[in-house]
C-alpha cells in the first residue's frame, strides 16, 4: 500500500471526496472515493481543493513509472493508471 499525491475537493455526499490526479504522461484523472481512502488537513471547502494522499495499491514497477490500482473507478482510466513513482508516499 502506497499514498499517492493529489488534489481533494468536497464530493457529491458527504461520505466521498472528489480527487484529481496526475498521470505519468502529466495528464489529469479524475474519480470520486470514500473519505476512508484519503488523508488531507485541512479538509476541503466546496470550490476550494486542498493537497492530500490517496491510498493505492502497487501492481507493477518499472524504472520511475508504477502502474497502481486505485480504491475506486476514474472517469478516464478505469481502476488502474500510471504514474511517476515520485508521486507515492510510504505508508504515513
Amino acid at each position: 500500500m502506497k499514498w499517492l499525491n493529489c488534489q481533494v475537493n468536497q464530493g457529491q455526499f458527504s461520505d466521498e471526496y472528489a480527487i484529481k490526479g496526475k498521470l505519468f504522461n502529466s495528464k489529469d484523472f479524475s474519480m470520486f472515493v470514500s473519505c476512508s481512502y484519503v488523508k488531507v488537513d485541512p479538509p476541503p471547502e466546496q470550490g476550494n481543493p486542498v493537497n492530500g494522499l490517496m491510498q493505492v495499491s502497487v501492481l507493477e514497477e518499472k524504472d520511475d513509472l508504477v502502474l497502481i490500482s486505485l480504491p475506486g473507478q476514474s472517469f478516464e482510466n478505469g481502476y488502474t493508471v500510471t504514474v511517476k513513482k515520485d508521486q507515492l508516499k510510504d505508508n504515513t
